[in-house]
């Protein structure tokens, strides 16, 4: 008698990242300088379910509008589609050893959205470290090299991958080339939501331009960003709010000397509207990335300070809201 074939049980699982908030070392990390980047606690969701027969990946979810087929055989030609920053993810975990097989990824990333306008938190980065999570990568030595890798790949351009490190690590990771670590302390925090987006590759653009053109005062701006950066790590691993408070105000300042020789508007008008307003509380504010929009954080040396300067904000009209840092990373 012979017995029929039985089909393996298709494999399903499910993995989440983080996205991110750059709250010092903006532009001086690409040369080299300390960044610190909160892991902000609204997660992309990546569900893979395998199936043994299939010869490609349908890639679909809330990230895209209709699924999107890429065929085992051709993962690389998949980065310059628009699943490129989940194959980004497979094949970072095909390079840490994972097994690719055929099946459907479900990528949930309306954590990190507003309806269709993105809320400045790293999303495509999450997307890829929670891809490279559910096709077998794990935290370890070579997944920050290699999603970075293949992040930077899929979007063009040479990031810092400060996004990928907070949301590997989770909490405060701090960025330095290819060392990242992390620290699990904050201030109390907040994120103020501007009322327009920013280019983050425009605006670095013009900082690179900026660099061609004068080089040795680059260099200078560059140098105290990189500096604050290292006392605000200091400052987090001694629990000392009133210094992270007072190290915010400096890092808007540089930000916006930066911003004025570079032809850069780092600083927007409404931003410094703010920043005095929080000021005038004992709190402080500064743009969050790369500028000119999007989001700026906010903080306080105690909850009582943060809370009277978000009720001002909000009666300005300004929406901002409490920034809960993400205890996990990819999880």
């Amino acid at each position: 008698m012979s017995v029929a074939a039985v089909s393996p049980a298709p494999i399903v699982v499910t993995k989440s990242a983080p996205g991110k908030l750059f709250l010092f070392g903006e532009y001086a990390v690409l040369e080299g300088h300390l960044a610190l980047v909160a892991a902000v606690d609204r997660r992309v969701v990546v569900r893979y379910a395998t199936d043994p027969a299939a010869d490609a990946l349908t890639i679909g979810g809330s990230f895209f509008a209709t699924p999107v087929r890429v065929l085992l055989g051709e993962l690389d030609a998949g980065l310059a589609g628009p699943a490129s920053r989940v194959v980004a993810g497979i094949l970072a975990a095909r390079d840490v050893g994972a097994r690719i097989r055929g099946g459907t990824l479900d990528v949930d990333s309306r954590a990190l959205f507003d309806g269709d306008r993105k809320l400045g938190f790293g999303s495509s980065a999450a997307v890829t470290v929670a891809t490279f999570g559910a096709l077998g990568g794990r935290v370890g030595d070579e997944a920050f090299a290699r999603c970075r890798h293949w992040h930077n790949r899929a979007q063009g351009t040479q990031g810092s991958g400060g996004d990928i490190a907070a949301s590997l690590l989770g909490g405060l990771a701090c960025l330095r080339g290819d060392r990242i670590a992390r620290i699990d302390w904050v201030p109390p925090l907040a994120v103020l939501f501007h009322p327009k987006s920013a280019s983050t590759p425009a605006f670095v653009s013009n900082v690179k331009r900026f660099k061609q053109e004068q080089p040795a005062e680059y260099r200078a701006r560059i140098a105290v960003l990189g500096a604050i950066a290292e006392r605000a790590a200091t400052a987090a691993r001694a629990h000392d709010a009133a210094a992270w408070v007072a190290l915010v105000r400096e890092a808007a300042a540089a930000l916006d000397a930066l911003g004025e020789v570079s032809g850069t508007g780092i600083v927007t008008p409404y931003q410094r509207e703010i920043a005095t307003l929080c000021d005038s509380f004992g709190a402080a504010s500064k743009p969050a990335g790369a500028g000119g929009g999007d989001v700026s954080l906010i903080c306080a040396a105690d909850d009582r300070v943060l809370a009277d300067a978000m009720e001002a904000i909000r009666m300005k009209g300004g929406h901002c809201e409490r920034l809960a840092i993400a205890a996990t990373g990819l999880a």
